[in-house]
């Protein structure tokens, strides 16, 4: 799988941001305030060294030494969730405070997370605060507004959420082009595409063969956000990976950036005040945003959930 490919660079530079940010005082604040119990972790199946770090940070909160913490793994797919849990099994069985620790999985549409259902609302109530989690640019591959109206329909004033994306602060579009484009043409990223291309290929009757596909045809480009409704967060750019033919390019992937008081501002007006923003060591152009719903924004009259 691709999170667990060696030259895979994304899910490394996300890790040791999530490290950064979870070292930040502003950060142990919120978590000790908001006296955080539960965590969702939402698209994030495949990357259990992540869920580990938010576990380590919820168990060494002094406000809540003495509860239990439960995080829950929510996926649309089943094999990345099996793959946290088995990994996360592995992290956690040395603990001394395992015991503290309660971990459930969630075969759901992240997008759908606010629509009634006797199961997801079980899984979702909580007594106290709660953190929600969307890393590995996973937010640039959905819409934005969509995601923000299903976690405001869910959140309860005080929760927190941590997102972690590609940023564009100080780069231009052509940098942000030379960059990617080098980026997703990685053989990892190939290998992760290749189901995708092969079945574009006998779908549309497409006279190349696989592997000359991969190699001639796949490109990345990167496109204006408003671009085909590719992201609905003013400012924004997307990185799109397409398999070109004679017949018109097909979309393979998309993945947004942002900068970063575009999408500071774009979720306040869906009620999550920001607390810190915090670029990762290993690449300044990916950030750890951490967030705290509760703040009423006037136009929508969204927040203050109790």
């Amino acid at each position: 799988m691709i999170i667990t490919a060696d030259r895979y660079p994304t899910y490394s530079v996300c890790k040791r941001g999530l490290t950064a940010l979870f070292a930040q005082d502003a950060w142990k604040a919120a978590i000790a305030a908001s006296h955080v119990t539960h965590a969702f972790m939402l698209g994030g199946g495949g990357s259990p060294a992540k869920d580990y770090e938010l576990l380590l940070s919820l168990l060494s909160n002094p406000a809540t030494k003495d509860d239990p913490i439960r995080m829950l793994l929510v996926d649309i797919n089943p094999y990345m969730i099996a793959q946290s849990q088995d990994g996360l099994g592995l992290f956690i069985r040395d603990l001394p405070d395992r015991g503290r620790l309660w971990i459930q999985a969630l075969e759901d549409d992240l997008l759908q997370l606010d629509h009634p259902d006797p199961v997801r609302k079980s899984l979702l109530e909580r007594p106290k605060g709660a953190v929600f989690v969307i890393t590995g640019n996973t937010i640039g591959n959905l819409s934005e507004r969509r995601f923000f109206t299903a976690l405001s329909g869910i959140a309860k004033k005080g929760d927190l959420l941590v997102v972690g994306c590609g940023i564009m602060d100080n780069i231009s579009v052509n940098e942000l082009q030379s960059e990617d484009s080098s980026k997703y043409t990685d053989h990892t990223i190939l290998s992760f595409v290749r189901p995708g291309v092969e079945y574009a290929i006998r779908q549309n009757h497409l006279r190349q063969s696989l592997d000359h596909a991969l190699k001639h045809s796949v490109r990345a480009e990167v496109r204006p956000g408003t671009q085909g409704g590719l992201s609905d967060v003013p400012g924004s750019c997307s990185v799109v990976l397409t398999l070109k033919a004679d017949e018109g390019d097909i979309v393979l992937l998309r993945s947004a950036r942002y900068p970063s008081k575009n999408l500071t501002a774009f979720a306040a007006r869906h009620g999550w005040e920001p607390i810190c923003v915090v670029p990762s060591p290993m690449d300044k152009q990916y950030a750890q945003f951490a967030f705290r719903f509760g703040k009423v924004d006037s136009e929508n009259g969204i927040g203050e959930r109790q």
